[in-house]
């Protein structure tokens, strides 16, 4: 079948229409051809299906592989243009410190945007700091550098020259020795920070420590204002860093962090005026009520004496303690120019005896060395005096 299949696929048709015993051959292998080309054509048939799908199937393919490759590319795209995006944001933005480039001397915290009204807040005495401060013009540094050092300090009656001589033992004694450079330092109650100026003037012409980072409070804001300027433009030898000047009261420095400064000081702590709440109206009317007061024979007088000393006690108790709360431990907490008490000396505005400070820290419970305590005598004021003490360090309180 597959020969005669052959000879008749291979033979044109004419020569088979002759009529000889060829026919019967023709007819048997027409028939034959029939039964064995049917499934040959199916054969074709299919592998013609099998090639038009094939070429489907590659049109497919081609196409999925097209959209897979755009896919990819548009991805890629994507990417890029986020890393762009990210790159140019990321210049922006500043660089978040590491531990290494922290200063550390730097205190991280905010100033208050309101203050209660402090307790040795006086009208008139609020009065007179502000006038103070007003006539002290920065505006013009130049000028205010050229004139601070021989105006009026503090309406202490003395130049700035005069109390920085004045101070300068007290101040080259025991500041050097418990702070160095690159530290820290924070005055309580630092008015326009004057005080805090000749401070650091010391350190730099006595001990040629420099680079110190201030701090302070100030419960005058106009004050508070002024300091932070000065502090701003000043131009020193010894490059000082401004941290926080903030307003605020010394008795309660709620936003300060505790065991943070190297050194806490106070220029001069102001006592309460009022302390019993007269009322009287006027410093003249205070000082007649206290006066009596202190010469009182009469036990209700006496009494009474002893209530408005306890009560000026416990504010610089608070005061204090606050100033040792946000002292490192084993830093120095100095006092200058405290007053003694009214009675003790009465052409002052009050204050606490020297006897004070030992029995102030079991009474207060401040966390303070009480050996560590020395008492020096102002050299500018009479019945004024200089506090020195430190700070318990972390063994010492772990002991206690």
């Amino acid at each position: 079948e597959d020969e005669s299949l052959g000879l008749l696929s291979s033979e044109d048709d004419e020569d088979h229409h002759d009529g000889s015993n060829g026919g019967g051959l023709l007819l048997f292998s027409a028939d034959a051809a029939s039964s064995s080309s049917s499934p040959t054509q199916k054969q074709r048939q299919k592998r013609r299906r099998r090639r038009r799908n094939s070429f489907d199937y590659d049109e497919v393919g081609d196409s999925s592989f097209s959209s897979s490759v755009c896919s990819s590319t548009k991805c890629l795209t994507c990417c890029m243009v986020v890393i762009l995006i990210v790159a140019a944001v990321a210049t922006f933005i500043p660089k978040l410190p590491s531990k290494d480039d922290v200063d550390p001397a730097y205190v991280d915290y905010k100033c208050p945007k309101h203050i209660k009204q402090a307790l040795s807040s006086y009208a008139e005495f609020d009065a007179i700091y502000e006038e103070q401060a007003k006539a002290q013009d920065t505006d013009n540094i130049t000028v205010f550098e050229k004139t601070f050092r021989t105006s009026e300090f503090d309406d202490w009656g003395s130049t700035y020259n005069e109390v920085k001589a004045a101070m300068t033992p007290f101040k080259s004694k025991y500041y050097p020795p418990n702070i160095k450079t690159g530290d820290n330092i924070y005055e309580s109650a630092c008015g326009i920070g004057l005080n805090l100026l000749m401070t650091l003037e010391i350190l730099y012409e006595t001990a040629n420590i420099t680079d110190i980072t201030v701090y302070g409070n100030e419960y005058i804001e106009f004050s508070t204002n002024k300091a932070n300027d000065i502090f701003d433009k000043m131009h020193t030898d010894f490059n000082l860093k401004k941290g926080r000047i903030c307003m605020g009261d010394s008795a309660n420095l709620f936003n300060v962090p505790s065991d943070s400064f190297d050194l806490v000081f106070s220029g001069y702590i102001s006592a309460l005026v009022d302390p019993l709440n007269f009322n009287a109206g006027t410093q003249e009317n205070y000082d007649q009520y206290y006066y009596k007061l202190c010469n009182a024979t009469d036990w209700q007088g006496q009494k009474l004496n002893e209530l408005a000393q306890k009560v000026q006690d416990d504010w610089f108790g608070r005061w204090v303690g606050e100033m040792v709360r946000i002292a490192k431990p084993g830093a120095a907490v100095i006092a200058e120019q405290i007053s003694e008490t009214y009675c003790g000396h009465e052409y002052d505005w009050g204050g606490v005896s020297k006897d004070f400070w030992v029995e102030g820290v079991n009474r207060y419970d401040w966390d303070v060395d009480p050996e560590s305590i020395v008492i020096e005598d102002d050299q500018l004021f009479q019945a004024r005096y200089h506090v020195f003490m430190k700070k318990n360090d972390e063994e010492d309180s772990e002991d206690d």
